[in-house]
């Protein structure tokens, strides 16, 4: 059957496109073209261009690690061999054609980012056409499927991600596609489903998950169904073969993902652990900066951490959709979901699929929220993003006052929107759980102390007390304090007079440290006036025992812990998560 394009569509597909590629960046107050490489913000989409680059170059996925500057490899690699591999999105390269066979040829950067920015650009136009088409089977009129093929790309975070080199633009397109084919409702649209729903997967492996609604449905409705799950097995295993390959290489466990091991923090659906609330004015503990600024990371707890509760981590659910990151903050026309989701109720379309499809993908997401500014995370929710754009609409279409209503929030969300894609520098994270935002299962449970009377939890209140270097200020996380020396030109310590109890032979550090150039860094423990130097792994969790002979016990003693570097200056960091005494 012949396709029939829309004309008027593909002009808003068209404009969107040169609207991607020719609005420049502004990032430390300038303007920076998005096909010049040099001087863009470190971040994911820097990584994935350089590791492309690197192995069309030099045919590895591996980068030497010291090739990587000041790249934060923490989080993003693995190191092995002196080489860093990453570990998010390995593959997201293998969509970028026109890219590809630069690089296989070319030796410059620039053109090569630009390749991927105009390669990046064009799949995120077809993701507005592919909508286009899902409206039109989803019967709107054409008026409302110009509209929301126009919001989709402008007002709905799209431009955003347009120009930054994520794989999560690629997984839209598949997602939309193997949507479209559902709603096709056509026989021959099942192994099409099954090819889109496994290159999903090869890209991100939990959005097996997220399209288990559409696979369900498609297995009940075959006429064939254990052809039919022999074709899911069948397929699934060769696409994703390369993804199965590349975890054992790197965990030793084909359905391990790498990223898992280089995670901070479990995804638990309840928690009983202190929580902390993060301050919005908190001067208290000179948590201001020199411009009076106030520290991201300024927080406060309760002091009496035996009053807690059971709390469900509901925070990250009602963040990604209503918080200054949420989906729905950032794009307030979306809140007319709630009208169009009546309508469909009543309607009874896809309803149960949908709303499947959004209750997983906001479950998956949200448990290890991280928060920021801007839609900072709403890549993880373009699934949820597609739905409610088209409740939106359905609510858009019900009445000439939504539809008033709908066209103000609309305005709103563009200017929002494309400002956001022009102010790369407004997007940060903070990692801190909200405590305030969790729902109460139950009003007390009682913890357990863990640490001995004179040991220090540098996850609770504790950390508040420690003077901190003021030319390299130390992070401050959830589990402890991080150091980073590669971050200043000064060293980054910490220092507090520390009550060393009598009968003691040692003072035991419990700490992360960072890749640091895969040659370990040294820590230097001041104790009084003892000075101890002592070397620390790259890339371990453990314990240190620094040996207390020659100090005076019984008393406090000023103990000042400082990093410092080995080698080449890389991700130099340590994250102390306490001291005990033995």
């Amino acid at each position: 059957m012949k396709l029939k394009l829309d004309n008027k569509v593909l002009n808003i597909c068209e404009i969107f496109f040169f609207a991607a590629i020719l609005i420049p960046f502004y990032f430390q107050g300038q303007l920076y073209s998005p096909f010049n490489f040099e001087g863009q913000p470190f971040g994911r989409p820097t990584e994935n261009v350089l590791s492309a680059y690197n192995l069309l170059l030099n045919k590895n996925f591996g980068i030497p690690c010291s090739d990587l500057g000041n790249i934060d490899t923490r989080h993003d690699f693995i190191s092995k061999g002196g080489k860093c591999y990453l570990v998010n999105e390995p593959f997201f390269m293998f969509y970028h054609v026109p890219a590809i066979i630069y690089g296989l040829i070319g030796d410059s950067i620039n053109v090569f980012y630009s390749l991927l920015v105009l390669s990046n650009a064009a799949i995120t136009s077809l993701c507005l056409y592919v909508f286009s088409l899902i409206l039109k089977k989803m019967g709107f009129r054409r008026k409302t499927v110009l509209i929301g093929t126009a919001l989709f790309g402008f007002g709905a975070g799209l431009m955003i991600y347009s120009r930054l080199i994520f794989v999560h633009t690629v997984n839209l397109l598949l997602f939309l596609a193997l949507l479209n084919e559902y709603l096709k409702k056509e026989k021959s649209s099942q192994n099409k489903i099954l090819l889109f729903a496994s290159l999903m997967t090869l890209n991100r492996l939990v959005s097996f998950l997220i399209i288990i609604p559409i696979l369900y449905k498609t297995f009940k409705k075959s006429s064939r169904k254990k052809v039919f799950l022999k074709k899911l097995f069948f397929i699934f295993i060769l696409v994703n073969s390369p993804r199965l390959i590349w975890n054992l290489a790197l965990t030793g466990n084909p359905l391990i993902d790498p990223h898992f091991i280089n995670m901070e923090s479990t995804s638990t659906l309840f928690s009983i652990l202190p929580k902390w609330v993060r301050a919005p004015i908190f001067d208290a503990h000179n948590y201001m900066t020199e411009e009076g600024m106030i520290m991201p990371h300024a927080i406060y707890s309760f002091a009496d951490l035996s009053k807690n509760g059971l709390f469900l981590k509901y925070h990250g659910i009602f963040y990604a959709l209503f918080s200054s990151d949420g989906i729905i903050f950032n794009s307030p026309f979306l809140i007319l979901s709630l009208i169009g989701l009546i309508k469909m109720w009543n309607e009874k379309k896809e309803l149960d699929v949908f709303a499947y499809i959004i209750v997983i993908n906001l479950l998956i997401f949200s448990l290890d929220y991280k928060g920021g500014f801007g839609p900072r995370y709403a890549r993880f929710y373009f699934p949820t993003l597609t739905l409610i754009m088209i409740f939106s609409l359905k609510g858009f279409e019900s009445s000439k006052k939504s539809a008033i209503l709908f066209i103000i929030l609309a305005i709103l969300s563009v200017t929002n929107n494309v400002s956001l894609a022009v102010r790369t520098d407004w997007f940060y994270e903070n990692s801190m759980d909200l405590f305030s935002s969790d729902l109460v299962i139950f009003p007390y449970i009682p913890v357990k102390e863990t640490l001995a009377k004179h040991d220090i939890n540098f996850a609770g209140p504790e950390k508040l007390l420690w003077t901190k270097s003021s030319s390299c200020l130390p992070r401050e996380f959830f589990e402890g304090f991080q150091l980073d020396v590669c971050e200043c030109k000064e060293p980054a310590s910490i220092r507090k007079k520390v009550f060393i109890p009598e009968n003691t032979d040692s003072m035991v550090l419990s700490y992360c440290s960072g890749s640091a150039g895969g040659d370990g860094l040294n820590l230097t423990v001041k104790i009084g006036e003892k000075e101890i130097q002592t070397f620390i792994k790259s890339s371990q969790c453990e314990k240190k025992e620094i040996s207390l002979q020659d100090i005076k016990l019984g008393k406090e003693q000023l103990v000042i812990i400082e990093p410092a570097i080995i080698g080449i200056c890389q991700d130099e960091s340590i994250l102390l998560t306490s001291i005990s005494f033995k």
